[in-house]
């Protein structure tokens, strides 16, 4: 991009937006854990997404390990016919936007597939 477009790019990894309520009631939003504050949290929200895996049956007990290595709730797991399965879980965004769909890959060879919405936090 830089070459073809002349842009100056500047490559981070994802970060992700948390929410910190205050002892005070106030409500802040930071995206570094040094922007923690030390005293005074109430309590944290995570944002978290729905993520639909279809899948072969093959690869269900791998992916399901995954899911639950990533902190995930499964919501439900549809089986299809021929041999498809469909796993919904509540996955932490934290935990999707670094390297979930690369391993997703490589534990079902491919085969595997997901979409996600936002839930929030």
């Amino acid at each position: 991009m830089e070459r073809e477009f002349n842009v100056d790019l500047i490559t981070t990894a994802p970060s992700v937006v948390y929410k910190v309520m205050m002892k005070d009631g106030n409500l802040i939003e930071i995206n570094n854990p040094s922007q923690l504050p030390e005293n005074g949290v109430e309590h944290i929200e995570e944002p978290y997404m729905r993520v639909r895996i279809h899948t072969p049956s093959e690869y269900v007990g791998n992916l399901l390990a995954l899911c639950t290595e990533k902190r995930g709730e499964q919501v439900d797991m549809i089986c299809y016919q021929n041999n498809r399965v469909q796993l919904i879980y509540d996955l932490p965004m934290s935990e999707v936007m670094y390297d979930f769909y690369d391993t997703l890959k490589s534990i079902s060879r491919g085969y595997a597939s997901m979409d996600y919405e936002v839930l929030g936090s």
